[in-house]
């Protein structure tokens, strides 16, 4: 059974779940950059681009998002055969108003996504007043699945859709039937509030916070929920019956008393050991995540294959782990240590699927490439933990990188050479002290030039010069 630990009385607010001490998951919500996703919006079409096969609308005074041609509720009621076919402006206009709902947050440089097909969450049910669409969840019983699948059938109205939540597991049919009543006048208060704002709009704001919560108990059977704000315990409790939540009033801050400190240090680094001596090293950049798998101080007196397949099965679960901890999105290709045969190859599949299995993002392995890398992708819905919580280095500006104190040395000799034959009688340069050094003891620039040369030595933490004086 799991423990869910969740620090909430400051502007920062997280979470994590634990497996027998061991952190299995973890969410991260600042001010700065709350989640926008389950926000409701009356937005306003500012551009459509056929092209994309989607629209931009505008949510905010600068904000945007992305509505893609799948997500428009016309275009989904639309029963004709042809409407692949048929123009986009036959579904939506600029300058439109209409309800959209964030799917996905912003991340890097890309719009949050938009859906026009709402989803209105309950303690038992989704709601799903535009999609006509009807699930349960899979963790019931299949005989109760079906049963709350037949009662949907018999209430629903036309275009109505819904999603049954674990939690109406052994429910009243009267308890259901007031929840779904309680949804839909909510959706009509939403309509309601649409037409007295002003585009754009919020119209309903949701808690991710508190939703992701909700969400992550569910799927990974928390057994027991500790936090240390009675505000946010007491929504949990109305929303969690069967799950006792506790409150933690120590003066130690709640993740320093579980020992969680150490754990999102290790989230910080690039390396992370096994225990086995082996490690992973992880490589987050804009377009893929390349995650390395080397035995590094692992020996073993077993057979070399028996060796390298141990490391990977090990890996793999690791893996799994590191990218729901730090929320890596896109695509992922994992270079595993070359294993022979095909069956060693697809036991290590399915370690990543079953480790991957309670994840809330969609992820998909794809196989191993001809190069011997593991192609996954897992759907990107808010920043990774990297994206969060790290900004580009001001010196490097992202790349991990700064020009050598030689390239720099170099550049300095060339620019003064260019005033060799100007008469000039010297010269002052600002350097970093690498610079200079390398400038006397290598490249013996006092003797080269014709005129005297004077450095003055100035801190940086990076290779640096500029002329100061040229003149005579």
């Amino acid at each position: 059974m799991h423990r869910l630990i969740i620090n909430a009385n400051g502007k920062e607010r997280r979470f994590a779940v634990l497996e027998e001490n061991r952190m299995t998951d973890y969410f991260m919500d600042r001010v700065s950059r709350q989640s926008k996703i389950g926000n409701l919006y009356l937005g306003i079409v500012d551009r459509v681009l056929p092209g994309m096969d989607g629209a931009f609308v505008r949510i905010g005074n600068k904000e945007k998002g992305f509505l893609s041609r799948e997500m428009i509720p016309s275009y989904i009621r639309d029963e004709r055969e042809d409407k692949k076919e048929r123009p986009l402006s036959s579904y939506i206009r600029q300058g439109e108003k209409l309800i959209v709902q964030v799917k996905k947050d912003e991340t890097g440089s890309k719009y949050c996504r938009l859906t026009g097909l709402l989803e209105l969450s309950g303690r038992l049910l989704v709601y799903l007043p535009e999609s006509g669409y009807i699930a349960a969840s899979k963790k019931m019983a299949e005989e109760e699945r079906k049963k709350w699948k037949r009662w949907s059938q018999t209430r629903l109205k036309e275009g109505e859709g819904l999603i049954i939540r674990t939690a109406a597991e052994g429910t009243k049919e009267e308890e259901m039937d007031a929840e779904l009543e309680a949804l839909r006048d909510k959706y009509e208060e939403l309509k309601r509030r649409s037409r007295r704002v002003k585009a754009p709009s919020l119209l309903m704001g949701q808690d991710a916070f508190l939703e992701n919560i909700i969400r992550k108990a569910e799927k990974w059977e928390v057994g027991e929920i500790i936090a240390d704000d009675r505000e946010l315990i007491l929504a949990l409790q109305k929303r969690l019956k069967d799950i006792p939540v506790h409150f933690y009033g120590g003066k130690e801050n709640i993740f320093s008393h579980f020992q969680l400190d150490g754990e999102l240090e290790k989230l910080g680094k690039k390396v992370i050991w096994l225990k086995n001596g082996a490690n992973i090293v992880i490589e987050e950049t804009e377009s893929a995540t390349i995650i390395d798998v080397n035995t590094a101080k692992f020996t073993s007196k077993d057979r070399h294959g028996e060796t390298i397949f141990e490391t990977n099965r090990l890996a793999a679960g690791e893996i799994a782990r590191q990218i729901m901890l730090r929320n890596i999105g896109g695509i992922i290709l994992i270079d595993f240590i070359n294993m022979e045969r095909d069956e060693e190859r697809r036991r290590i599949i399915d370690i990543l699927q079953t480790g991957l299995a309670r994840d809330d993002s969609p992820a998909k392995i794809y196989g191993f490439t001809a190069l011997g890398l593991l192609e996954m992708a897992r759907k990107r819905t808010t920043p990774s933990l990297r994206e969060q919580t790290e900004e580009s280095c001001r010196l490097c500006g992202g790349t991990g990188r700064v020009r050598s104190a030689e390239t720099v040395a170099h550049q300095l000799e060339r620019e003064l050479m260019e005033y060799a034959g100007s008469g000039i009688e010297e010269a002052a340069v600002e350097a970093t002290e690498d610079v200079i050094r390398y400038c006397l003891a290598s490249i013996r620039l006092n003797e080269s030039l014709p005129f005297s040369l004077n450095f003055h030595p100035v801190p940086g933490d990076a290779p640096y010069y500029r002329l100061k004086r040229v003149g005579k």
